[in-house]
């Protein structure tokens, strides 16, 4: 990762090194036999071989069997939510008040159980959506999404889940490029 001096880099090196394995890891949740298995590894961030994924790999696993629980409960709601926005705040809603659940977690859930889904392009939040879901839910992830991928035109060719991958991936060689 070094050499990258600018947002352009950035992107091009993430298209080239990351961008496949962001959707291979997808599609494990999109594989899942049932709503219910696909839950399961979404909230438990459970990956192929039921490996723990990076994003969740410091939560107690007790805190995750309580999300994977209230999540659960509401499997139906889950279910027939209309707009990735609509699930997102279906997860929000079940999982804000878990200690050790942050916005992270909860928007990496979501987009597992979105996949699963299989909304191909509307896995994850739209550009149309942001501002509603990020009002509704509070979450600085979609606020982040949201503003970089308004600010920079280099990030519009990603979707909303590959800027919060990059985001998150570089976020210490963006701090440190000269931006307007």
């Amino acid at each position: 990762m070094s050499g990258l001096q600018t947002l352009r880099d950035i992107v091009a090196e993430y298209q080239s090194e990351y961008q496949q394995h962001s959707e291979d890891k997808l599609e494990f949740f999109r594989v899942q036999r049932n709503l219910a298995d696909a839950i399961s590894s979404a909230s438990l961030a459970q990956g192929p071989g039921g490996k723990r994924l990076a994003h969740q790999r410091r939560i107690p696993a007790a805190v995750l069997e309580e999300a994977r629980m209230r999540l659960l409960e509401v499997m139906n709601r889950l279910k027939t939510a209309e707009t990735f926005a609509d699930l997102h705040q279906i997860v929000w809603d079940q999982l804000r008040d878990i200690r050790g659940i942050g916005k992270l977690t909860i928007y990496d859930t979501a987009l597992r159980i979105a996949s699963w889904r299989r909304r191909g392009a509307r896995a994850s939040i739209s550009a149309r959506e942001l501002p509603q879901a990020r009002k509704r839910s509070g979450s600085l992830a979609l606020a982040i999404i949201s503003r970089w991928r308004t600010y920079s035109k280099e990030l519009t060719i990603l979707k909303p889940r590959q800027v919060e991958d990059v985001l998150c991936i570089y976020k210490t060689e963006i701090r440190n490029l000269r931006l307007p």
